[in-house]
């Protein structure tokens, strides 16, 4: 049996280690030269997407699946007993595609071009900003695809998603033609 000073200590010593854990330095002011994202991990790459095109973060529920759907949307999402479709943004990035019966992850809601999609995401990391000019040009190698839907790579080789490019990619048209 610990005398009662003791177990004082070990109540003081882990409030002391958690109080360490959630706490984070503040984030910088916002200017107009800076930019607000959200990073999210896809694989082992991290991408970037602007706050203010994000308008919440979920876990993933069910998905209902939509016939004649381009390949990079996976179906129905109910948010807020709203359905939104979910873009695979793995498979819109050029990377593995999850398998239709492994989805897991989150999802991320977005609106930007007129379109209002949840993007599915392996993990929410952090919110982050960073100045505009720490945004540079995506590495000569990357495809012309996947280009054109960024706005750029940190030093910290952090993708910055380019939304609206996004969401009007014409990849992502559904296929009407009657079957």
């Amino acid at each position: 049996m610990n005398p009662p000073g003791e177990h004082l200590n070990d109540v003081e010593r882990v409030l002391q280690d958690r109080a360490r854990v959630v706490a984070r330095a503040p984030l910088p002011e916002m200017t107009e030269d800076t930019i607000e994202v959200v990073v999210v991990a896809l694989e082992a790459e991290r991408y970037g997407l602007e706050t203010a095109r994000v308008s919440e973060i979920q876990h993933l529920g069910p998905v209902a699946p939509v016939p004649g759907l381009a390949s990079l949307w996976v179906g129905l999402v109910n948010i807020r007993s709203q359905l939104v479709p979910l873009l695979d943004l793995r498979a819109a990035m050029g990377l593995t595609p999850l398998a239709k019966g492994d989805l897991d992850g989150q999802v991320v809601l977005v609106e930007a071009g007129g379109v209002r999609a949840g993007l599915l995401v392996d993990e929410v990391l952090k919110v982050e900003r960073l100045p505009r000019t720490a945004i540079g040009a995506s590495l000569s190698n990357t495809p012309s695809s996947r280009r054109k839907v960024t706005q750029g790579l940190t030093p910290a080789l952090l993708t910055v998603l380019d939304l609206e490019a996004l969401l009007t990619d014409p990849r992502l048209v559904a296929d009407d033609q009657v079957i």
